[in-house]
């Protein structure tokens, strides 16, 4: 199976912005529908996708995304964890 974090490196580096952040609301789509919108799957996807509007420097659109995955990560895994303290990581670069 493709490392998706792998693909979504490739697809950045190609210069493809749009269709990336099309695939990846198609991801969150799947894993809202298959676990809900507090799973941390969704909020995976939702680092993925703020790293490609921080990448395109929409910073303030990233920083919203990035808050939205900590909130997820906080009451899915609690606030010690480790998908937490990543997701917090990520809000804070």
């Amino acid at each position: 199976m493709l490392d998706l974090e792998y693909l979504l490196s490739a697809i950045l580096l190609l210069h493809l912005p749009i269709e990336l952040i099309k695939i990846i609301q198609r991801v969150m789509q799947i894993a809202e529908s298959a676990a809900g919108r507090n799973s941390p799957a969704v909020a995976r996807a939702l680092q993925n996708l703020a790293q490609i509007h921080q990448t395109r420097s929409d910073y303030l659109r990233a920083e919203s995304l990035y808050q939205q995955a900590v909130q997820i990560q906080e009451s899915a895994a609690g606030r010690n964890s480790p998908a937490t303290a990543e997701a917090l990581h990520r809000l804070a670069s």
